[in-house]
C-alpha cells in the first residue's frame, strides 16, 4: 500500500484533535485584561498541547518521506498511536484544570 493514504488520515486526525483543542478553551467571564490573565492556566495548556501536536505532525510526516510502502503492521501501529494521541483534548483539559498535580502532569 502507498503512503497516501494513511497520512491522509493522520493529516485529518491531527487537525481533528486541533480543532477540540481550540473548541475547548474556556471564554472570559468579561472582555477584560484580568479574565484573561485569569485563564492563563488553560491557554498555556493548550500552547503546549497544539506544539506537540505540531511536532508530531512534522515527525510523522518526516517518517513518511522516507517510506515507500506500508504493511498492516504499521497501520495498525499509527492507529493504536492515532487512538493514545486523540487524549491530547482531554488530558489538556486535565492539567489546565489540576495545574499543579502530579498525576494530570505526568499523563
Amino acid at each position: 500500500m502507498e503512503t497516501g493514504r494513511l497520512e491522509a488520515f493522520y493529516d485529518a486526525i491531527i487537525a481533528i484533535i486541533v480543532t477540540v483543542l481550540v473548541l475547548e478553551l474556556p471564554q472570559p467571564a468579561t472582555p477584560t485584561l484580568a479574565s484573561l490573565w485569569a485563564l492563563m492556566t488553560s491557554y498555556f495548556a493548550y500552547l503546549l498541547s497544539f506544539l506537540v501536536c505540531a511536532n508530531l505532525w512534522q515527525y510523522h510526516h518526516l517518517i513518511y518521506n522516507h517510506v515507500e510502502k506500508i504493511n498492516s503492521k504499521i497501520i495498525w501501529l499509527n492507529i493504536l498511536l492515532m487512538h493514545v494521541f486523540s487524549l491530547v483534548p482531554y488530558l489538556t483539559i486535565f492539567v489546565a484544570n489540576n495545574p499543579n498535580s502530579f498525576i494530570p502532569q505526568a499523563l
